[in-house]
């Protein structure tokens, strides 16, 4: 963590209760020691030693919902440990294929305690509407004016008025996201820089091509 490596933790799926127990816990070993990083810091520079403890760090995880821990009451738990890593030097990037992947894991009903923690949110083409329309709500919905007509008959001939209405309109439509994604595409709803102003953009990775 002070010294820059890249730490893989990938193992085999013959045995799915070891690889998921071992796997949990070096995720717990990592938060652990970043949440006490500080400490390690101003220890270090009491003893006149300093590291370049400032570096930032990243934690990754694909499958998330195989080692998503809570304990609702304990003091150590995901929730925890996202809504406080940043300022530890750690930036977080969790995946999953849908948010029932989450709701069957250990986090139970606590998963948007985890979900409400990060800034950004990125949604490929998902299968479950419940997913989509998680992501279409947290998108939210605007306000336009709807422009109609209405139009009377009598026997002195035809009248016609004009109204407007608000209407709600959502940012993000729900079939977007289950039928309007191609393979490549996403849409990102939040911010990726704390900076920026949070909205909902579309991103598209250009195919590879590699050199000949």
């Amino acid at each position: 963590i002070e010294d820059g490596k890249v730490i893989l933790v990938s193992l085999s799926k013959q045995n799915l209760a070891i690889s998921r127990l071992l796997c949990t816990l070096v995720k717990v070993l990592f938060q652990q020691t970043i949440i006490t990083r500080l400490d390690r810091k101003y220890r270090l520079k009491a003893d006149g030693w300093l590291n370049d403890i400032g570096r930032p760090v990243f934690f990754l995880a694909d499958e998330y919902s195989d080692v998503a821990t809570e304990l609702p009451g304990q003091p150590m738990g995901d929730s925890l440990f996202f809504s406080q890593s940043r300022q530890f030097g750690c930036l977080g990037l969790i995946a999953t294929q849908s948010i029932h992947m989450l709701e069957n894991s250990p986090l139970g009903r606590e998963w948007k305690a985890i979900y409400s923690n990060f800034t950004a949110k990125i949604f490929q083409r998902v299968g479950d509407p419940e997913t989509a329309t998680e992501a279409s709500d947290l998108a939210g919905v605007t306000e336009y004016d709807f422009e109609s007509y209405d139009r009377s008959f009598s026997h002195d001939g035809t009248s016609r008025s004009q109204r407007w209405d608000i209407r709600d309109r959502r940012e993000l439509p729900i079939r977007v996201l289950t039928r309007g994604l191609n393979v490549g595409e996403a849409v990102v709803i939040g911010s990726l820089q704390g900076g920026n102003r949070p909205g909902v953009r579309f991103v598209r990775i250009p195919k590879y091509r590699p050199k000949s």
